[in-house]
């Protein structure tokens, strides 16, 4: 088992990174108010907190993403799945093939963000008459949101593996719309409690961009435990598969 990633895939990969940068595109057409930072959070796939209260907007902001977990990322693990016996009675080592298959998903979410970032450069930025930007912020971003993704991955990747793709698919949806609505609900109503709504995990790359450094550093910190919590979590489920139904 190898981790390149095949022709067909980086087809699907580069589709979708097209499909997030035209709807964040849309969901901010008035761009020339903002400046290039700026445009860089709305366009890497960002959200307001006064967007999240429109259930329209919202969805713009996850298709992209729940279509990515499901074409790319599902089918990696789908794969596996299918050659379970084939793969796992030929191979001692079940974790070995696991974390193939995560590099293989991480290499996957990072060339979809590359592949938004240099659209976004290329297609939004360049053409504007101000050329000034921080690499940093754009640096910070990229990493935020491939490990927010990454983190999403490997929640959806437990749901397929050990559960269903109707299962998975439906925890997909819920996973990244439930966040963004939670926040959009509590801007309408309960504004004082916006703070912790953000700062939930799922929702940590949805906000937390170019608030403070402290603030991207925490938010890259605690991603970086909870994804060695699911991967740990997923690698002693594999080792008991065999007892699951």
């Amino acid at each position: 088992m190898n981790t390149k990633i095949n022709k067909q895939f980086l087809g699907r990969i580069f589709l979708l990174a097209v499909m997030n940068v035209l709807f964040s595109g849309y969901l901010f057409s008035d761009l020339n108010s903002f400046k290039n930072d700026r445009i860089i959070h709305f366009l890497f796939g960002s959200i307001s907190v006064e967007c999240s209260s429109n259930i329209i907007l919202v969805m713009f902001k996850v298709i992209p993403i729940i279509l990515f977990l499901s074409w790319v990322v599902n089918k990696y693990i789908s794969e596996l799945k299918d050659n379970f016996l084939y793969i796992f009675l030929r191979t001692n080592n079940r974790e070995l093939c696991l974390k193939k298959n995560m590099v293989k998903i991480f290499i996957s979410i990072f060339l979809y963000e590359i592949f938004v970032m240099l659209i976004m450069l290329i297609f939004f930025i360049a053409p504007r008459e101000s050329k000034e930007i921080s690499v940093i912020n754009l640096v910070v971003l990229l990493i935020i949101n491939t490990l927010q993704l990454f983190m999403l991955a490997m929640i959806s990747n437990m749901l397929v593996l050990f559960k269903s793709e109707v299962v998975c698919n439906l925890g997909n949806i819920i996973l990244t719309t439930a966040p963004l609505v939670i926040v959009g609900a509590l801007y309408e109503e309960r504004k004082q409690w916006i703070i912790f709504a953000k700062w939930f995990p799922l929702n940590l790359g949805n906000y937390v961009y170019l608030n403070s450094m402290k603030e991207n550093i925490i938010s890259i910190l605690l991603m970086i435990v909870i994804n060695f919590v699911l991967y740990y979590a997923t690698a002693y489920r594999l080792k008991k598969y065999e007892l699951l139904e």
